[in-house]
Order: C-alpha cells, then structure tokens, then sequence
C-alpha cells in the first residue's frame, strides 16, 4: 500500500533547491553547476522523525517513519511505500497504512492554492531567474568544512519567496548547508525554518543528506510547535 505522491514529492524536491543570477563570484555559479551535475542522482530511501509540542513547548509525542521511494511516475512524481512507522517507540504502521489510504482517497490532486512553485531549489538552474544571491563575504564552518556565507531570495510564485543562506565551500562550491524561511508566513504558521544538508555520496557525487523542518502552527485556540527530520538515502 502506497502513501499520495503529492506529500513526498514536495520532500524529495526539497533537496534539490534553487539558486541566483547574481552571480558576484564564482562561488555560487560552481554550486549550481555542480547541482545540475547531480541531478540524475535521486533517493531511494527516505526515513522521517518528527517531534510535536505543546503551547508551552514541552513534548508531546515523537514519530518515526520510513519509506521506500519509486520513480515509475517520473522523477518529478515519487511515489512512498511505508515499510515502519512508530509512535512514542510503539508500531504504528498498520494504523498510518490507513491513514495514508484515506488520505490518497480524498486527494483531489495538484498543489492548494498559492502552492505552486513551493518547491523550487536555490541552485536549480532552471530557475536562476528567480533567485538574487550575493557573497556576503563572511566565512564560517560547517560540518568541519570552511565555507563561504551567500545571502540569497528566491521567487515561489506570485504570493510567495523563499529568503535565507547558503552556506558553499570556500575551495570547491559545494553546498553543505543552506537554511532559508517562507516570505511572508503560511496562514496561521507563526514560524517556520527549514534547512537543507548535503554530503558526500558515492563515486564524488554530492547529494542531500538531511532536511529539517521546524516551527510554531497558531490556529485559533491551537498552539503547536514542530520539529521534523528527513534523512535521505540509497542514491541512484
């Protein structure tokens, strides 16, 4: 049984990102060649934990769900097949398996509205119109690496951007990590980060390791805080 390809299209088109014409140093361009160099790679495993908490932020629950991955829709249409799903430590997988089913039952497909475009990369080249990047000149490491800092806004669609950095390696361009925030806020999402890591795959490729989502949902009453990691995995 196989969850909606619409939820896991917009995780798995999350590592790719989008990238700018701003091209003020070779950093930026050598990050979205290499991007495009890799694009044929894609993830055969996806593995999700996710963490929600209340008003007062204290803990609620933790989930953990993993899933294989198939293409046979298209690359830009992945379809999931849960294979385990735990809550609080306990199997839940048959109960999700429902939950996903119902869920796909009701789909009525293609993204809400104002949705479109959500998914767009940084360093996609393909639209590197829609993205200003600038070296901000600061240097910083991560993940042991020396990196310089980009500033970059890249255009969603008409209602939305995405604003934040990216973080590429001084010597070589790659993307090791970039974090960036959706301008202006979902309705009734008071907050919401989201973060991008990438690592070394086999053969010299350079393929996205973690995704991270967090924020605060505020609707009405209602007030949730949401920590989710997606881990990637099995390129081929």
């Amino acid at each position: 049984m196989k969850s909606a390809p619409s939820s896991t299209a917009v995780l798995v088109f999350l590592l790719l990102f989008p990238a700018c014409p701003l091209f003020a140093a070779a950093g930026w361009e050598a990050a979205v060649r290499i991007f495009a160099d890799n694009t044929q790679l894609h993830p055969y495993m996806m593995k999700t934990s996710s963490k929600t908490f209340d008003r007062n932020g204290q803990l609620e629950k933790t989930e953990e769900q993993v899933f294989r991955l198939s293409y046979e829709n298209g690359f830009e249409s992945p379809t999931s097949t849960l294979i385990l799903a735990t809550e609080d430590g306990r199997d839940i997988t048959g109960k999700k398996l429902k939950e996903f089913e119902k869920g796909r039952s009701g789909d009525r497909g293609g993204p809400a509205e104002n949705m479109e475009g959500i998914d767009k990369h940084p360093l996609d080249p393909d639209v590197q119109n829609d993205v200003t990047a600038y070296d901000t000149g600061r240097t910083e490491y991560r993940d042991g690496i020396l990196c310089s800092v980009w500033d970059f806004k890249i255009v969603l669609n008409e209602k939305y951007s995405g604003v934040g950095s990216a973080w590429l390696n001084k010597k070589t361009g790659e993307a090791v990590s970039i974090e960036y925030r959706i301008d202006p806020m979902f309705p009734f999402v008071e907050k919401m980060n989201i973060s991008l890591d990438y690592s070394a795959g086999e053969n010299g490729t350079w393929v996205i390791d973690r995704l991270r989502m967090s924020g605060i949902v505020n609707f009405l009453i209602m007030k949730k805080g949401f920590d989710s990691v997606t881990s990637f995995s099995d390129y081929k």
